[in-house]
């Protein structure tokens, strides 16, 4: 049972339009800020039967604070493959958990009484999800997928030229849009809300962390990739913000192959993402850092700031 009677959400989170002030998030009217955080197993803990975990956790977040949570929305492959969020939401292509189903739809609900938002994060560069990678097994059969520790023994890098054959792969993208499709067309069995309807929406995310690694071929066909995905979520669910899930300005732009503003330039993506790691990308060391270093990683965060 829900902790208050159901209420509908509040309106959708907008942007306002271009202006030399930058753009800003609002809501009914009003500036909308939040603070936010990764609940990637959102789903999973009330398919689990874990609903008075997932209600308990809500009301904590909501006392510290926290009004808008990124939350895994996908996962393909067997329940049987490894290193695997399970259960998965399409353990075989065009085939969708309902159960699994019902847990998003219920924690949606829940963020409704809460007048908290969800990003829905529709797909995965990495195979913790099964993501990219699975699609691309699906549409050309294979079984052998080069997983890296700690699923197999393949390198990283193997990983990520593998799973960039997605974009390359027109079967494997139109798998991956019978997703979005279902998704946005979903109605909500909680709520009675259709998903492209629920301002509980704040947004969709195309992927977590895309690639292209690989060459010039890949890195054009994830552009396209970035159109098209981007184009169909805006057909499906046009009241509701698209954001790509990029990692943003990264030392190794041109192994990753992306290019943080080349990527969002496209009409149809509302917003940017940037997972700053400072230690990871080696912009700031915390143990022998100096000022120097310091500064440079300020006017990085200056730089990517949307």
């Amino acid at each position: 049972a829900f902790k208050t009677p159901m209420r509908a959400a509040r309106g959708f989170v907008m942007l306002t339009p271009p202006s030399s002030q930058g753009r800003v998030f609002m809501r009914e009217g009003q500036p909308y800020r939040f603070v936010g955080m990764n609940m990637w197993a959102g789903m999973h803990l009330v398919h689990e039967g874990g609903r008075a975990k997932l209600v308990r956790e809500l009301d904590r977040l909501q006392s510290m604070g926290v009004r808008s949570l990124r939350v895994l929305a996908s996962g393909e492959g067997p329940d049987d493959s490894p290193w695997r969020l399970l259960p998965t939401l399409q353990p075989k292509m065009h085939m969708y958990s309902e159960p699994l189903a019902r847990g998003l739809d219920y924690l949606l609900a829940e963020l409704a009484v809460r007048d908290m938002t969800a990003t829905l994060v529709l797909n995965n560069q990495w195979s913790w999800s099964g993501g990219q990678a699975a699609y691309l097994a699906w549409a050309t059969g294979s079984e052998n997928i080069p997983f890296p520790a700690p699923a197999g023994s393949a390198t990283v890098d193997s990983f990520l030229r593998f799973s960039a054959g997605f974009y390359t792969d027109a079967r494997a993208v139109a798998a991956s849009h019978w997703l979005i499709s279902f998704l946005t067309r979903r109605m909500n069995s909680v709520s009675n809300v259709k998903y492209a309807d629920d301002p509980t929406i704040m947004a969709w995310e195309m992927c977590n962390e895309p690639r292209a690694v690989g060459g010039p071929l890949e890195r054009e066909a994830y552009r396209l990739w970035v159109a098209q995905t981007a184009a169909l979520l805006k057909a499906l669910a046009p009241k509701q913000l698209v954001t790509i899930g990029s990692e943003g300005m990264t030392p190794i732009p041109q192994y990753i192959g992306t290019d943080f503003a080349a990527d969002h330039s496209s009409l149809h993506i509302d917003f940017a993402t940037v997972h700053i790691r400072p230690e990871v990308w080696s912009w700031y060391d915390p143990v022998v850092g100096n000022e120097e270093e310091l500064e440079q990683a300020r006017a990085i965060g200056r730089n990517q700031s949307v």
